[in-house]
């Protein structure tokens, strides 16, 4: 069964979330929103324009929102969208079955 030729969409998916924070993007929004300094704070080695980028690109495919308070000062938070919370339930396996067979 040749993944290439018969999903485009699915291969796409992989490119999306193969980037190197999205997964764990996805995992530390699970509890709830955050700001963009408490995601940086979490993800060791993560630059600011590295998780800028990550964050973006998981807006862009519905899988993140972001919100903005216009309030002095301004406030951004992210947090998963109904897509987003049905990736995490799929994340969270993930994590769990690593936790289980992690000699990596």
């Amino acid at each position: 069964m040749p993944i290439v030729n018969g999903s485009k969409t699915f291969v796409h998916l992989l490119e999306i979330l193969s980037r190197k924070w999205s997964l764990v993007v996805v995992y530390l929004l699970i509890d709830g929103e955050k700001r963009f300094s408490e995601l940086e704070r979490s993800i060791s080695g993560v630059s600011p324009k590295v998780l800028t980028q990550t964050l973006y690109t998981l807006t862009k495919y519905g899988i993140v929102e972001r919100e903005v308070d216009t309030s002095s000062p301004i406030k951004v938070r992210y947090k998963l969208t109904k897509k987003g919370r049905e990736l995490a339930r799929i994340v969270e396996e993930i994590k769990e079955w690593s936790e289980r067979w992690g000699n990596f």
